[in-house]
């Protein structure tokens, strides 16, 4: 293989690696909205999300953001640690 090729190569490859990534932080902030914002106003239609919150934290109950937001940083985070290996 020629030098030229295996730079040809790393930069595919380091390309594909930045699109995969984007992808995958994309989908996991596309799927927070949708879990915290999106859900919460369809179930209860002409309600602010303020007000949402607020009568489920009434209830006590929690919409549990803190638990979503670290359930889906797992993808990202370890997408984000692959990219550094291609890197």
């Amino acid at each position: 293989m020629t030098p030229a090729m295996n730079s040809t190569r790393r930069l595919s490859a380091r390309a594909v690696a930045l699109i995969g990534t984007g992808a995958v932080v994309a989908y996991a902030l596309l799927a927070a909205v949708q879990i915290l914002v999106w859900n919460p106003q369809a179930a209860v239609p002409g309600v602010g999300l303020d007000q949402i919150y607020a009568d489920v934290a009434a209830t006590g109950e929690s919409m549990a953001a803190g638990m979503v937001i670290a359930f889906l940083a797992v993808g990202p985070l370890l997408a984000i640690a692959l990219l550094g290996r291609v890197a």
